[in-house]
């Protein structure tokens, strides 16, 4: 899902040497790396590839780790500059940072000790960093228009290729909401802040868009409140909108969800992936197996009308940030076919 909200924002809806900063302060103007090599052979993947690199330092201490237990990484790029007008970054007066949390509501999650170990056997690079390659990319592609909104085309992506980028990848398998156990997501969102940090002060970046699904959108206040004050933040709701049939065959008071189970088998609800079972099949159960019951009260407050489970669906999370507030855009298709395999 994210592939489709990049593309949105894109379009106007609103062993390589690491470039992370060591230090939040300097007397200087701060060095860009190049757009291009230095004989204009080509462009130069420091400046125009998201580069792979590891948190902040104590983070893996702090619990930002996958399921695996291997430490959480990030991938992160800043505006490059050189000879051609588009590529210098001091065009913008404004200098925005696009942070991306994983492929929206569409990795999915894991909800119970079968559904983890189907994931970890057949989705391995959804609860590991082990292997991430060096370069960000999708089906091939690291600068164009295929990674939408981290395009560096100025013409597929003219609100957005100047933009500095960051990437974390979901390996957590909790929606971001996990706390303990095997499930550290809310810890990884938060070091993943903490890392970008320096850079924000180090480049002077005063914009920052926050792209995610359900359960980043219920914790963008906690985000939006680590980073410096004189930061302008939204977000952007990527593909997050779950919809419950809380009248349908199940009861949502009943979290054993045993009434009329058969029915979801017959539409593909194998118990083992919850993009094939309708939310209220598996994110009861999956809330509590997160051990994320209570800071998923936490993060919602009292101003949104839910308990539990219930926070992630039907809006709620989209209420959760607003209640920030902050400016929040809903990428979300007419047609989810996830939401239809699902019925």
């Amino acid at each position: 899902m994210a592939t489709r909200a990049l593309l949105c924002l894109c379009l106007g809806l609103v062993a390589v040497e690491s470039i992370s900063r060591t230090s939040t302060s300097t007397d200087t103007e701060p060095v860009y790396p190049s757009c291009r090599l230095p004989d204009d052979s080509g462009f130069n993947p420091l400046g125009m590839e998201l580069q792979l690199q590891d948190m902040i330092n104590g983070s893996v201490a702090a619990g930002a780790v996958c399921n695996d237990g291997s430490a959480a990484k990030l991938y992160f790029r800043p505006c490059c500059d050189g000879t051609a007008y588009g590529d210098h970054c001091n065009i913008s007066s404004h200098p925005r940072l696009l942070i991306v949390f994983g492929d929206g509501n569409s990795e999915g999650y894991a909800f119970d000790e079968a559904s983890m170990a189907a994931r970890m056997l057949n989705n391995a690079s959804l609860t590991s960093s082990d292997d991430l390659p060096q370069s960000f990319s999708r089906d091939g592609d690291s600068i164009s228009s295929g990674v939408g909104a981290f395009s560096k085309s100025g013409e597929a992506n003219p609100n957005f290729y100047k933009a500095f980028g960051a990437y974390v990848p979901y390996c957590s398998s909790d929606m971001w909401l996990g706390e303990s156990g095997d499930f550290h997501g809310r810890q990884i969102a938060k070091a993943a802040i903490e890392t970008l940090l320096p850079e924000i002060e180090y480049y002077g970046v005063d914009e920052v868009v926050l792209v995610g699904g359900a359960g980043i959108m219920t914790q963008a206040g906690e985000l939006k409140a680590m980073l410096p004050s004189r930061v302008n933040v939204s977000a952007v709701c990527d593909g997050c909108m779950l919809f419950s049939d809380l009248d349908g065959p199940t009861d949502p008071k009943d979290p054993t969800r045993s009434t009329d189970t058969e029915t979801y088998l017959e539409t593909g609800c194998d118990g083992t992936d919850p993009l094939l079972c309708p939310p209220e099949m598996t994110l009861p159960t999956a809330v509590d197996f997160w051990n994320a019951t209570d800071s998923l009260a936490k993060s919602v407050g009292s101003n949104v009308d839910c308990t539990g489970w219930l926070c992630l669906v039907d809006g709620n999370p989209i209420k959760a940030a607003k209640r920030t507030p902050l400016p929040l855009l809903a990428a979300q298709p007419l047609y989810d076919r996830a939401q239809f395999v699902a019925r």
